[in-house]
């Protein structure tokens, strides 16, 4: 029943990867295409797209991976263990970007992404299959011990309050930006920005002056 169960998760999850890997391959050249084709699906320039198809290649990769270990899963522990480590990764970042706040908008999404992989890792640490000659007992402390810092994550991924904490971007540094909209003519809004010394700058602090303001992007991603 184990084995079988493994099988079919390797099976599931490879060709997930494997069809996610290709929509991402496929945004690099859709974002590049000649012909009007290059209006960006994801909200980012071409160094994000660069990453994504990287990101893409290496989808399909692990993806082909676990199709082969769903034909011969005896061969193939290692990339059951592997796969552990990636989820319980990816999960890990998820819940510190839902920390920081920068990624507001995703909504409770990124904590839901991380319970899902956090459980998926689970699964492939008492699927995945052992070595005939080990033995039992340290494989099965083994694998307790991984369940119970995985466990812990997923504790601490509840815990969180249901808002971002943010401790910059969106949670922090904007939040008192005023969310009214000046029209031509009329006075500019009073509101509080922090510059990059730490003071705390108002438009009616500098009354009778002119002010120019800039709005950038750091990255172009």
């Amino acid at each position: 029943m184990p084995r079988r169960a493994y099988v079919i998760l390797c099976a599931i999850l490879g060709t997930l990867l494997c069809l996610i890997g290709l929509v991402l391959f496929a945004q690099f050249f859709r974002f590049h295409a000649p012909g009007g084709l290059g209006v960006p699906v994801l909200a980012m320039g071409p160094n994000g797209h660069y990453f994504v198809a990287f990101a893409g290649s290496a989808c399909v990769a692990w993806g082909g991976a676990l199709i082969g270990a769903a034909r011969h899963p005896e061969h193939s522990r290692t990339l059951g263990t592997a796969t552990a480590v990636a989820l319980v990764m990816s999960a890990l970042y998820r819940i510190v970007a839902w920390i920081v706040g920068d990624y507001a908008l995703l909504g409770n999404l990124l904590r839901g992404e991380a319970a899902c992989f956090l459980l998926l890792a689970v699964a492939f640490v008492w699927l995945r299959p052992g070595r005939p000659a080990a033995g039992g007992g340290p494989r099965v402390i083994g694998r307790s011990l991984a369940t119970l810092g995985i466990v812990a994550l997923l504790a601490l991924d509840f815990a969180l309050p249901s808002t971002g904490i943010g401790r910059r971007g969106i949670g922090a540094a904007r939040n008192d930006v005023s969310t009214a909209a000046p029209k031509l003519g009329e006075p500019m809004p009073d509101f509080a920005l922090v510059d990059l010394d730490g003071r705390t700058l108002r438009p009616s602090d500098l009354l009778g002056q002119r002010v120019l303001l800039t709005f950038e992007r750091s990255v172009d991603w």
